[in-house]
């Protein structure tokens, strides 16, 4: 039986376009989605379809951004900062045991100390009680 807009499947009603996943938008083009939804010559329909976005995403690109520059945060986790109670326990531990890393990292734990070996590792190549080994890296 067809239905009342005579449409035999549902493939027949989603384009293949708008199966597509959306993409990153980098900065040239979040500039170019702003300048050409302020000219108002192009459609919002017709911005979305040609960066392959929905008209609402460029809607709230519009909102969000038409006034400053689009700022993009780097990805990846932060660092987290040597304090200087850590490097003091660190070169204690060192001149007290002259252990490597992942020694001091277990000694640490048993105290209740808790420095992850890398922080470690990195604390004693600052101060000269480590070697970086090219043979062991990458």
């Amino acid at each position: 039986m067809l239905s009342r807009n005579k449409v035999h499947s549902i493939t027949q009603i989603i384009s293949k376009n708008s199966l597509e996943p959306m993409k990153k938008l980098n900065k040239r083009k979040i500039r170019w989605i702003v300048q050409e939804f302020e000219k108002r010559e192009t459609g919002l329909y017709t911005i979305a379809r040609t960066k392959n976005i929905t008209p609402q995403h460029v809607c709230k690109v519009y909102r969000k951004l038409r006034n400053k520059e689009p700022e993009f945060i780097p990805c990846g986790r932060k660092p987290n900062p040597i304090t200087e109670e850590e490097r003091t326990l660190v070169k204690q531990a060192y001149e007290k045991f002259h252990a490597g890393a992942t020694t001091i990292e277990q000694i640490f734990d048993e105290k209740g100390k808790h420095i992850n070996h890398n922080k470690i590792h990195r604390i004693m190549l600052e101060e000269g009680l480590a070697r970086k080994e090219p043979k062991k890296s990458r």
